[in-house]
């Protein structure tokens, strides 16, 4: 059978997502419907969400890309239900956190993506240009190209990823985060 590629098949990956259970799998879901760095969801704790305003902040500390201040998410309405159906663990402001409490491993997100693809029929979920099993930043990708295929402005899809996009000049002169205009995008 043919190699399925993440683009096409997303659907189908994603009903296989959430027939798993686990912090790993909501993690994974979460990264998915707010294209963030899965290091940036892991570390992720409550007081950097916002239900109510359905807003995720990533303080710039935590930002792989440093010196662009803090980066907000705007939150779906998908995600705001995936976080307000979590459970909480007592004494932990992860929110999603390690069965013992501390940072998720880096590895578990990988993992349930793996179990998707060795349980998917045929080939899998592939990559279309590398042909191996997909990966969490690969949804990264999935993203980018869904956004450009549906003609958002590469500026809005380049900010959801906490990209730069501009040289220091262009950046300069920014000074939103577009965060309303990016919203019926995620």
């Amino acid at each position: 059978s043919r190699p399925q590629a993440l683009e096409v098949f997303l659907p189908q990956w994603l009903e296989a997502l959430r027939e798993r259970s686990g912090t790993g799998a909501k993690a994974l879901e979460f990264l998915l419907l707010t294209a963030v760095r899965s290091g940036d969801v892991r570390g992720m704790v409550w007081g950097e969400v916002d239900l109510d305003e359905a807003v995720g902040t990533i303080p710039a500390e935590r930002l792989k890309v440093k010196g662009k201040g803090d980066h907000d998410v705007p939150l779906s309405a998908a995600a705001v239900l995936l976080l307000q159906g979590l459970p909480r663990m007592a004494g932990v402001d992860l929110v999603f956190p390690a069965p013992n409490g501390g940072m998720m491993s880096d590895m578990t997100m990988g993992k349930v993506m793996k179990t998707i693809h060795a349980k998917a029929d045929g080939e899998g979920y592939l990559d279309e240009k590398s042909k191996k099993p997909a990966t969490p930043h690969g949804l990264r990708a999935t993203f980018r190209t869904w956004a450009g295929d549906k003609e958002y402005s590469r500026e809005h899809a380049e900010i959801a990823l906490a990209h730069v996009f501009a040289g220091n000049t262009e950046r300069s002169y920014v000074r939103s985060t577009y965060i309303e205009q990016r919203r019926p995008m995620m």
